[in-house]
C-alpha cells in the first residue's frame, strides 16, 4: 500500500515537471475562477424560452407540474434534470450541476482531444485559452441549454477515435479494440441529449470510410463498407422523412439554399474593441489553408493513412476539416438558415478551435523565421491576449445585459404560484416559462384564440370554457392586435399586478388581470 502511494506521488512531481501540463492546470484553473465570476452573477436569472420548455419538462417528468415536453425536445436533459428535483434541489443546484459543471467537463475534454490529434502541445493549450472565454459558450454555460451535455459525449466519442482507434491505446476500462462499440455509444448519448447535433456523425463516418479505403483492404472490401455507409445514409434519411413534421423533419427546408452560415467564423471572433482587429478569426483563416496544405502536399501519404500509425497532424486536419464541412453543409444545405445561433455550430466547436491555433502558432513561426526563433512564443502570447481580451470585453457586456431579461416574467409567475391555489390556471403567451414559475396549467394564448386564425370570438368561448383565473398580457411574446385591448373591451377584466420596464413605472410591460366570470361577457361600450 505504502508503494503504491509513494509510486503515485512520484508520477505526479514527474507530471509536473513538464512545463506544459503546469501550464494546463493554470489555465485550467484560471477558466474556472472566470466561469464561477458569471456563475455567481447569473445564478438566479430568469429562464429564457428554450430553458423554460426543458425545466417546465423536468418538472413534468417529475411529477409537479402537468406539462408536456414538445415533440421537438429530446428528453434526455429533462429526465436527467427531473432526477435532481425528485431528491429535492433548487434551481441554483441544478444550474450549477446541470451548467456550470458541464461547461468545465468540456474545457478539460477539448484539450485532452486535440492534444491527441496534435503533436504540438500549444495547439491544446492555445485551443484551451480560446474556449475559457468565447463569448458564446461561456455566455449559454451557465443557462438551461443541452449544448454542453451533448458536447460532452461528442468529444468523449472524439477522444475514443483518436487514442483508442487510431493510436489502439487503452482508455481506463475503455479497450482499444472496441473503440468502434464506444464511439458509436457516446455518439447516440450525445444525439439524445441534443438531436440536432446528429450533424457531427458524417464527419465520424466520413473520416473512417477514408481511413479503409487508404488500407491494405481489397477493394471489394472498401466498396462493401461504402455500400453499407450509403445504405445507412438512406435509411436514416427514410426514417426522417417518416417522422411528423413535428420531428427532426422540421430541419428540412424547402426554403432557397442559404451561405449566410460561413459569416459565422467571423461572428464566434468578431472583436468590438476598437483598433483590435478580429486576430482569431485571421489565424482560424490561416490554420484553415495550413492544414488544406497538409492534406494536398501529402496527398501520397492518403494511401497508407490506416496503416500506418504515423501522420497523426495530417489525419486530425482531414477530420477537423470534415467536421466543418458536414456542420455547413447541414445549415447551408438542407436547414438553409438566414439568421443563425452561433451555439447551433458547437458540434465542430473542437475543430475550430484546433484549426484557429494551429493558425496562430503557423503564423508565429513563419513570422519568427524572419526575427528571431526567440520571439515566436512572444508572438503567441500577444495574438492569444488581445484576441482574449476582445472576448472578455464582449462577453462580459453580454451577460450583465442580460442577466435581468424576462425578470418580469419570472417574477409574475411566482407572484402567481403565492397567490393562487393548485386548481387555479393562467391563460399566458409565456407557457413554458409560467408553467414553470407558477406551477399551475397554463393555457396558450395562441391556442385558445384558434392558433392561426387568432379570432376573438374563439378566444371568448374557450375562456369561458377553461375558465382560468387569470389572464396574462405582456410584452415579451406576439399577440394578436386585439389581445393587447382585452381589458378594455372586455367586463370582469381586474387588474390584480402590473410589471414595468422602467425604473419610474410609467411603462407597463406585463399586467396580470383576474376573471370575474359574473361580470365576464359584457362588452363595453367604449363609444360614447
Amino acid at each position: 500500500m505504502e508503494e503504491s502511494k509513494n509510486s503515485r506521488k512520484e508520477g505526479v512531481k514527474n507530471w509536473l515537471k513538464n512545463p506544459y501540463n503546469v501550464a494546463f492546470l493554470i489555465i485550467m484553473l484560471l477558466s474556472i475562477l472566470f466561469r464561477a465570476y458569471y456563475f455567481d452573477l447569473t445564478k438566479e436569472q430568469p429562464l429564457w424560452w428554450d430553458e423554460s420548455e426543458y425545466m417546465a419538462g423536468a418538472k413534468g417528468f417529475a411529477g409537479i407540474v402537468d406539462f408536456a415536453l414538445p415533440s421537438l425536445r429530446s428528453p434526455g436533459f429533462s429526465l436527467l434534470a427531473s432526477a435532481f428535483y425528485m431528491i429535492g434541489m433548487n434551481e441554483v443546484m441544478l444550474r450549477f450541476l446541470l451548467a456550470f459543471v458541464p461547461s468545465i467537463i468540456v474545457l478539460f475534454l477539448t484539450y485532452f482531444c486535440i492534444r491527441e490529434m496534435y503533436p504540438d502541445r500549444r495547439i491544446a493549450l492555445i485551443s484551451l485559452i480560446i474556449l475559457s472565454l468565447l463569448w458564446e459558450h461561456l455566455f449559454y454555460s451557465n443557462r438551461f441549454h443541452t449544448e454542453n451535455l451533448s458536447l460532452i459525449f461528442q468529444l468523449l466519442a472524439t477522444f475514443v477515435l483518436f487514442k483508442g482507434y487510431l493510436k489502439k491505446k487503452d482508455i481506463y476500462f475503455i479497450k482499444h479494440r472496441y473503440s468502434i462499440a464506444w464511439i458509436v455509444l457516446f455518439s447516440l448519448i450525445a444525439v439524445f441529449f441534443r438531436p440536432g447535433n446528429i450533424i457531427f456523425i458524417p464527419a465520424i463516418l466520413l473520416f473512417m470510410l477514408i481511413l479503409y479505403s487508404s488500407s491494405k483492404y481489397s477493394g471489394k472490401k472498401t466498396a462493401t463498407l461504402a455500400g453499407s455507409l450509403i445504405a445507412l445514409f438512406l435509411i436514416v434519411y427514410i426514417y426522417i422523412s417518416s417522422l411528423p413534421r413535428e420531428g427532426l423533419l422540421v430541419y428540412l427546408s424547402s426554403e432557397p439554399i442559404s451561405f449566410n452560415s460561413i459569416i459565422v467564423f467571423k461572428g464566434f471572433y468578431e472583436s468590438f474593441v476598437p483598433l483590435i482587429p478580429s486576430l482569431w478569426y485571421y489565424a482560424f483563416i490561416i490554420g484553415f489553408l495550413a492544414a488544406l496544405f497538409t492534406i494536398i502536399s501529402q496527398k501520397e501519404k492518403l494511401k497508407e493513412l490506416k496503416d500506418n500509425e504515423n501522420h497523426l497532424e495530417l489525419k486530425s486536419d482531414i477530420f477537423n476539416i470534415l467536421l466543418i464541412v458536414s456542420v455547413l453543409a447541414f445549415f447551408i444545405f438542407i436547414m438553409r438558415v438566414k439568421a443563425i445561433e452561433y451555439r447551433w455550430f458547437f458540434p465542430f466547436l473542437i475543430a475550430m478551435l484546433a484549426i484557429t491555433s494551429k493558425g496562430i502558432t503557423t503564423f508565429s513561426t513563419y513570422a519568427g523565421s524572419f526575427i528571431n526563433k526567440k520571439s515566436i512564443n512572444v508572438l503567441i502570447i500577444i495574438i492569444v491576449g488581445l484576441g482574449f481580451y476582445t472576448q472578455l470585453v464582449h462577453v462580459d457586456s453580454l451577460i450583465k445585459s442580460k442577466v435581468d431579461s424576462y425578470s418580469q416574467v419570472k417574477d409574475s409567475g411566482l407572484w402567481i404560484k403565492q397567490n393562487s391555489n393548485k386548481e387555479d390556471s393562467i391563460v399566458s403567451a409565456s407557457k413554458p416559462q409560467h408553467i414553470y414559475y407558477s406551477e399551475r396549467k397554463v393555457y396558450n394564448f395562441w391556442e385558445l384564440a384558434g392558433d392561426t386564425e387568432s379570432n376573438e370570438a374563439v378566444f371568448d368561448q374557450n375562456l369561458e370554457k377553461t375558465r382560468p383565473r387569470y389572464l396574462i398580457i405582456s410584452a415579451f411574446e406576439n399577440i394578436p392586435a386585439w389581445g393587447y385591448d382585452y381589458s378594455q373591451t372586455h367586463a370582469g377584466m381586474t387588474p390584480v399586478k402590473v410589471y414595468f420596464a422602467d425604473a419610474e413605472e410609467k411603462q407597463a410591460i406585463l399586467v396580470i388581470y383576474e376573471i370575474d366570470y359574473n361580470n365576464f361577457g359584457k362588452v363595453l361600450n367604449n363609444s360614447s
